[in-house]
């Protein structure tokens, strides 16, 4: 068990962060997914458990809080013509592009390096062992 943690996950695109307590991890089966990633835990100002489940994507556990955000998930804006009170964003990728994770772990890379915080969970190259069924014809 972890006791303070900032848990930072991903999936299809861009990527969250939650700063959570009493932090377990199991490997459980899930649908179709052999080896799915499941965390119970309590966010850090909550009362009550929450479970994240991940059957896609990424996931490391830094031990403590106060961790700064990861790389955000849209550019930077750009006003709409003709209406300078509107700001459009567009997204850095598209969904499933493997930036996303390249990006993600340059950050945190640089980030332990830089302040030596410890990594307690890394599941950045986790096979989720998904098992595909022939469709019946």
């Amino acid at each position: 068990m972890i006791e303070r943690g900032t848990v930072y996950w991903g999936e299809a695109f861009g990527g969250k962060k939650r700063e959570a307590r009493d932090i377990t991890i199991r490997l459980v089966r899930e649908a179709q997914f052999e080896a799915a990633i499941t965390i119970d835990c309590t966010l850090k100002r909550g009362r009550n458990p929450s479970r994240l489940t991940l059957t896609a994507g990424w996931m490391v556990i830094l031990e403590g809080w106060g961790h700064p955000n990861q790389p955000g998930t849209y550019g930077p804006g750009v006003p709409l013509v003709g209406d300078p009170t509107t700001v459009v964003h567009a997204q850095n990728y598209q969904i499933g592009d493997p930036r996303w994770l390249a990006d993600f772990s340059t950050f945190l890379d640089e980030y332990v390096a830089r302040t030596g915080a410890v990594i307690a969970a890394d599941f950045r190259a986790h096979d989720f062992k998904e098992r595909v069924y022939p469709r019946g014809r």
